[in-house]
Parts: structure tokens; sequence; C-alpha cells
């Protein structure tokens, strides 16, 4: 008799060996009690209920063994008992999936930023350098690239993925290699949309002014923190120009400088404040209501021309002073570190040369204040001429720093239909388009995402005046603006744009100009092939921007339908691949990119310098997710950055790709594996068709395709079978090599004239043409359990059963030139165990560039990498 408690991933069981007719045998025992600890076993029995709890295992019950067999031993001696360790990553998959799931919720889009990027980011030193095809690039700290995506167009955007710092700490929260989890998003008004908080930190000299001068807090220098950080919500701030006897009693807010100071005793003194051309006499009283001792004190110690904020009473009842110290001018900065810089130099000024510094700077207070006095004028002339000046212009920098949430509700564009007619609605967009019809009349078309709406601007009593139109129509093409307006339906269809009403406007701002001349049309970018086809035959002549041009200008080239629209589907390809795994009980995982030696014993590698080691970037997670199967996970998969060193300029090869890998364990055999990624890609395909129509029809308006032909049961056919058809159509094929680009597309055409699919399975490849961690085939050693899957004549999946028996992988490394050396750690954690496993890899790219029918992968990577790219 013996026990055997046999573990899945986080259950027990366990189970019992009897000798016995319908049981087992004194061998059988006998085999069971010299398995080492954490070999791979099958065991087939009889479930029972046993009458006393079990506490060795999670189950509630015990199986009577008849059946049990080794299918890989562990070394005797492992390194430690398994009771003593613990795992976290189905926690770290669990947070990973709930940051996502609420940010997608949020209506952000996942994107992939290059990790792969030219010199020093960011200005820091903290970098791993590395050489890339000549050139010297770094890894990616983080964050540049998001906000090239804002930029772009894409709005709300995170990231996941993995990120370098060169930190020489060893700390328990510090690596040089790290999952990120970045966002960024374009901001309405008030940076606190983000609900960004700061922690407010009062020092003690604060609280014993609290305790002594209970109005300690109605009066003091704002810190630069607070101006900072803080959001004026709600407060409304009075013009000084506006104050007078009707506003008796109210409460207000003003902002000013102090123009003089006259204190009457410890308990009152008397301020003047100024703005522009305007002054009001503030009186700061000491009383129950009113002020204290301490604050009259503050404000005699005020300095002429400090900033003011104060809020009173016009019968000068209550005085709040919040802010003083303006700094100088920068002419005045200047003046005096010229001072004394000379007074350094020859150990002091002379009085005739301080009078004659003082003089300059009166002098020059004059002027400012003429210049000031001139600029109110032309501001208080123009708001004379043109009565709706406030409902137009630039927004001012400092507005968009300090200005509160409004709370007024921003529509999208695409929202935008016949049921709001009549409705006032408040859009931000690019300004696409701005045609001028007349002096009192313009139209403008506003674009968002991949949605416009034409917005019409014309003079009147309630709507614009001439001075609105000439503003418009002075604003360069791609602007941010804020436009308010009234919704509309027009009398004829609107080609122009997308949404088939009109915003009459009411209000034009400008949050950001671009520059006038941009280094192409969006127009040209985003002109359809069938437009250029049908130039050509008429002999009409088309501006067409070059691939090299809309790389290097990538931000703008971002903005047209068709790359907004490839963007999305990307982010569904990689939201559906981690879904339908997680639904498969596949767990993700984040392997490292930092690996010592050769990734996987290839020459095609980035290497760098790692703290005085030599490294490398990992060509795939290939290594690590097989050690993660022998760790027990069962089941895993990543979406993550690859990173291949090879000189291919071809239309689907990149430096810099995210990779689409999973892992599992096999029940039986590597048909297993296959299943998963039939299911996988036709579930996938099904879900872009059905939610993706709007983007799909958006990429075929610029670059013509025919929708994807697959089976609902995905072809497979043999490697054999392949070159078998190849032959018979006059192509000559090595049996024992592998397929090249022209074959690979000649067989495409084949399969789908003959089973009508453009998606099908090729497997049982030579094993000469596969890596050496490959399984060989148990019939025909020369071949081999992989296989590949092509899409629309090219490859795009790459799949095995792997080896799992360690002596046997050794062999094959060595067969195939491989120093065993480099990998012994991958080699090693086959000897504690390890169950048949097998797996697959695409590129996410190439998947959305070959499912879009699109003919260069460059199209679909955000910023690409390849042999001569490196930037932006």
């Amino acid at each position: 008799m013996a026990y055997l408690v046999v573990r899945k991933s986080m259950s027990t069981v366990q189970c019992v060996l009897t000798v016995g007719k319908d049981f087992g045998s004194p061998e059988m025992v006998k085999f069971a009690t010299r398995l080492s600890r954490e070999s791979i076993i099958h065991v087939e029995g009889v479930v029972s209920i046993p009458k006393d709890p079990i506490e060795g295992a999670t189950q509630r019950v015990e199986i009577q063994v008849r059946k049990l067999y080794c299918v890989n031993r562990a070394v005797p001696n492992l390194p430690f008992n398994l009771e003593d360790a613990a795992r976290s990553e189905r926690e770290f998959e669990k947070a990973e999936a709930i940051f996502r799931q609420f940010l997608v919720r949020e209506k952000f889009l996942m994107i992939h930023s290059p990790k792969l990027i030219a010199g020093s980011r960011e200005g820091g030193s903290a970098i791993f350098n590395l050489d890339y095809m000549g050139q010297h690039p770094c890894l990616a700290q983080s964050q540049l690239y998001k906000q090239m995506a804002i930029c772009g167009g894409l709005e709300r955007v995170f990231e996941i993925d993995t990120f370098f710092r060169v930190e020489d700490s060893y700390t328990q929260r510090r690596l040089s290699e790290f999952v990120g989890l970045y966002v960024e998003m374009a901001i309405k008004e008030h940076y606190n949309e983000q609900s960004i908080k700061a922690a407010v930190t009062d020092t003690a000299s604060q609280i014993e002014s609290l305790e002594l001068d209970p109005r300690a807090g109605d009066y003091g220098d704002i810190p630069l923190e607070e101006l900072q950080l803080k959001a004026v919500s709600g407060r409304e701030w009075t013009p000084i120009t506006l104050l007078n006897s009707e506003l008796a009693d109210r409460t207000v807010l003003l902002k000013g400088h102090v123009k003089t100071i006259r204190p009457v005793s410890k308990k009152m003194a008397y301020l003047v404040v100024r703005k522009s051309m305007s002054t009001v006499q503030c009186v700061l009283t000491v009383g129950k209501d009113f002020g204290s001792p301490e604050m009259v004190k503050f404000a005699t110690g005020l300095s002429k021309e400090a900033s003011f904020l104060a809020r009173r009473s016009v019968k000068f009842k209550r005085v709040f002073i919040a802010m003083a110290s303006a700094p100088l001018t920068d002419n005045q900065q200047s003046i005096n570190v010229a001072a004394n810089d000379k007074g350094s130099e020859s150990g002091g000024i002379s009085h005739k040369q301080a009078k004659k510094e003082a003089m300059k700077s009166e002098k020059l207070r004059k002027k400012q204040e003429v210049a000031a006095v001139t600029d109110t004028a032309s501001q208080i002339k123009s708001l004379e001429l043109d009565p709706r000046a406030g409902d137009y212009g630039d927004i001012p920098l400092e507005e968009l720093q300090l200005k509160a949430v409004s709370g007024r509700k921003r529509t999208k564009i695409w929202f935008l239909n016949s049921e709001l007619a009549g409705s006032t609605v408040l859009l931000r967009g690019y300004a696409q388009t701005i045609r001028p019809v007349s002096k009192k009349m313009a139209f403008l078309v506003v674009r968002n995402s991949m949605s416009t709406v034409q917005c019409i601007l014309t003079v009147g009593e309630d709507c614009g005046s001439p001075q609105m139109v000439k503003f418009a129509t002075g604003l360069s093409r791609e602007s941010i603006i804020d436009v308010e307006g009234v919704v509309s339906i027009p009398k004829d269809p609107i080609k122009g744009a997308t949404q088939q009403v009109e915003i009459q406007v009411r209000k034009l701002y400008c949050v950001n100009r671009a520059v006038p001349n941009l280094p192409f049309n969006l127009e040209d970018a985003a002109r359809s092939e069938r437009e250029f086809e049908k130039a050509e035959a008429t002999g009409e002549q088309l501006v067409r921007v070059g691939q090299d041009t809309r790389l290097n200008h990538r931000v703008l080239d971002l903005r047209t339908p068709a790359n907004q629209a490839t963007f999305r589907i990307q982010f569904y390809v990689q939201d559906m691949f981690r879904h339908f795994l997680r639904r498969e009980n596949f767990i993700g995982v984040c392997s490292p990119k930092l690996t010592a030696g050769s990734s996987e014993g290839g020459s095609a590698v980035f290497k760098l310098d790692y703290m005085g080691q030599p490294a490398c970037l990992a060509q795939s997670p290939q290594f690590y997710k097989q050690m993660v199967i022998c760790g027990g996970l069962g089941r895993v998969f990543e979406v993550g950055p690859v990173f291949r060193a090879e000189n291919s300029n071809t239309h689907r090869h990149l430096c810099e790709f995210v990779g689409l890998d999973a892992e599992m364990e096999i029940e039986e055999h590597y048909d297993e594996v296959m299943d998963v990624v039939d299911r996988l890609f036709v579930t996938m395909f099904d879900y872009l068709n059905e939610n993706c129509k709007k983007e799909l029809e958006a990429i075929d308006r610029q670059y013509p395709f025919e929708p994807l032909k697959y089976l609902r049961k995905t072809l497979r056919l043999t490697f054999k079978e392949g070159v078998e058809m190849l032959k018979e159509a006059g192509l000559e094929v090595d049996p024992f090599g592998d397929l090249n680009t022209e074959s690979e597309r000649k067989l495409g055409r084949l399969v789908f004239d003959k089973y009508g699919t453009e998606f099908y399975i090729l497997h049982r490849y030579p094993l000469a043409v596969r890596p050496f961690y490959t399984m060989p085939c148990p019939d025909d050693p020369a071949y081999s359990n992989s296989f590949d899957v092509f899409i629309r004549g090219e490859e795009i999946i790459s799949g095995a059963q792997r080896i799992h028996i360690p002596e046997l992988l050794t062999s094959r490394a060595e067969a195939c030139g491989i120093d065993v050396k480099t990998i012994s750690t991958y080699i090693d954690s086959f000897r504690c165990g390890a169950p048949p496993h097998g797996g697959f890899g695409a590129g996410l790219e190439r998947v959305v560039m070959l499912f879009c029918g699109l003919d260069n992968i460059r199209k679909t990577s955000l910023f690409p990498r390849d042999p001569h790219r490196l930037s932006p």
C-alpha cells in the first residue's frame, strides 16, 4: 500500500495504491514509491469518498489507483521542496486584467510603443545602449510615444508593456526591467479629469500659526506647488472695472497688483489694488467677522506691485489676501544680475554708477507702463468695435494651465445626429478644412478621431461677427479648436463630412495652433488608391505622399481615417487574443526581454552591456514560456515586444514587433495546440467582421481589399501534401527544405482555388528547418510535430510541440551547433519534471496587415523599427 498526492496547478488530490485483484500489484506499489517528487505522471483510477477528512490535499475525495504511468521523471534531488515556495503570477494577471478592463470601459485604446529609440530620450542618463545596424540607440524608459500617439489623434491611450531602467539599486521595489502600466489622455479643461491627487502636508510652523491665529487660513503666500496643482473650481473673479454701488453687500473675488499700502494701526490698514487701468481701495480691520492683527501685519509687509487676491464685500468688511511677492520681470532680473556681476569683478560699484542703473530701471519701468496702457487701450477699442470679441480667439496657455473644470460637457463628433437638432453643443477637434465664402461667411470642417462635422460661421445678431469669420479663416489646418454652436439639419446631403448635421457656430476658440506649413496635406495622405487608378487612366496628376514622408512625420500620418481604424483593429485583435485565451484557462505572463547570452542560440540578436555583463534582447519569449510551463502554470500567454536584429528589408519584417505568444501542456497529441489556434482565430475574425465594420470600411476606402475568406473548421494540410500540390502546379520544391515567399504565395492561391479558404494550417514540417527544441515526429524522424498558419498566402504563425526530455533536448541543441553552456538554465528547467507541451507565436502587426489586406507591415506598426529606421 502507498499514498500519492498529485498536484495540478493549485489543486491536489490523494491517490491510494493497494494490492488486490481489481487494484494493483506489489510491483506497482514499488514503482510508485520510487518515483521522484515533481515527476510528471498519469493516473487512472476510481473516485471514492474517504471516511475521515483529508488534510494533505485540496480535494475531499480519493483516487483508488488502477493504472500509473510516468511521463517525465524529475531529478531525485530538487533544489528545494515545493512546500517552501509560493506562486504569485495569477494575482499579477488579475491586477493587469482589472487595469485593462477599466480603461477599455473608459474608451482608452491600448497601444504598443517602440522600445528601441534613437539617442537618450527623456533627458536621462540611466539607459541601456546597444548597437542597431551601426547606429547607437537606447532602450525606452517610458513616456514620449504616448504623447505622440495623442498628437496623432488617438485621444486616450494606455500601455501595459516592458520598460527598462539602468537601476544599480538593490532595493525591494526597483528593477532594471519591469512591466509598466501607463496612461495618457487628451484633457478637456483641467488635468483633474485624470483624478490626479496631490498630497498636501502642513509644516509645523503652519500648524503653530493656526493655533495662534484662528484666521491664519485667510491670508498668506500661496505656495508654488498649490498654484501648479490646484484647480480653482467654481470661483468667479470680478473685474475691478465692474465694481460699483449695485454690488453693495455682495462678496466678490478680485485679482490684481498692490499699488499702495497704508497702515493706520496694528488693527487697521488700507490697500489700493490695481488691475489694468482700474483701482479699488480695500480696508483691513480686526474683528470677529473680519481679520486678525496677524492679517493686518501680513498686509502691511507686502511689497508694491505684488500679485494680490482678495475676497471682500463692497462695504469693506472682510478682506482675504492670498499671495504676495511677485517675481521681477525678466528685464529687471537681467539688470540686477549685470550689476552684481560687475560688482563682483571690481569689488563694488560707485554711487554714480548705482544712480545711473537706478535711472535706467525707472526709465524701463515707465516704458513698460506705457506699453501696458497702450495694450489695454487697444483691447478696449477692440471690444468697442466688436461686441462679440469674447466669443473667439486663442486660449492663453495660462488659462489652459489654471482653468477649472467648468462642468460643461463636450459632445463627441460621432454622436452628432438629427436627434440633437436645435441643441447647443461644445466640440473639440482638429480644423481639417477652412473655406471662406465671403467676409461674412465661412465653412469649417472639424475632425475628431474618424468622424467629421461641417461648421458654418455667419455674421448676425445671434451668430458671429466679421472679426470672428476673419479669425476662423486665419486658422492653420490641424489646429486644435473648441467650437460651440447649435446643431441644424441641412437641406442637401453633406459630402465633405461624415455627420449629416451642421453646427451653426456661436463661439470659436483655438486651443493650440498648428504650424502654417505642414509637411503634407491630410487630404493627400488619406486619398484612396481608387482615386490614383482613375487619375492614372485620365492623365490627371495627384499628390501621393510617400511612405518615408509619412513615417518621418508619423504623428500627422496617424490622423488619417485609415490609420485611426488600423490601430483600433490592432487593439481589438490583441484584446480578443487575451479574452479568448483567458476563457480557455490560460494565464497572462510577462517574460524578461533582457537575457544572458543568445536568447535562442541564434546570431541575429541585439547585444548590449548589462551592468558589466554581456546580454541581448530576447528574440521571443520562447524559452521562458516553456520554463513557466515547467513551473506548473499549465497554460500561459504573453503579448509583448520581440526584437530581431535581421537585416530584412521586406514588406513583412520588422526589427521590433509585438508578439502574440501562447504555450500549453499537451494531454495526448500536439493537435491540441492546433485546435486552440483554430478556435482562437476563427473567433477573432468573426468578432472583427461583426464589430469593426466602420473601421474596416475606413481602411477599404483608402486601401481597397476583399474580406478574408475562411472556413468554420480550419483546413489542415501536411507539409508533404503542400509540396505535392506545388509539384502538380509545376513548381519544384525541396521536400526536406523550407518554403520560400514565392512558394508560400503560390500554395496560398492553390489552396484558395481548391478549398475556398485564405486561412489554413500546414503541419509536419521537415525537422531540419525547425528550431532545435522542436519535437521530432515519432513515425518519421525526418519530420517534426510542428506547424505554420497562413493568411492570404503569407505565414503569420509558427507553432510546435517542444522537446521536454532534457537528454533529447541537449543532443538536438548540439546537433544544431549550439553551445549547450549558453542555454544551460533553460535545459536544466526540464530536469525537475516537465510535462509534454507545445505552443505558438504570431506577430500582431502581421496579423492585422494580412487580415486587412494591406501591402506593408509598416502601416500596422505605430512607430515602426526596420533596418533603416530608428525614429521617430
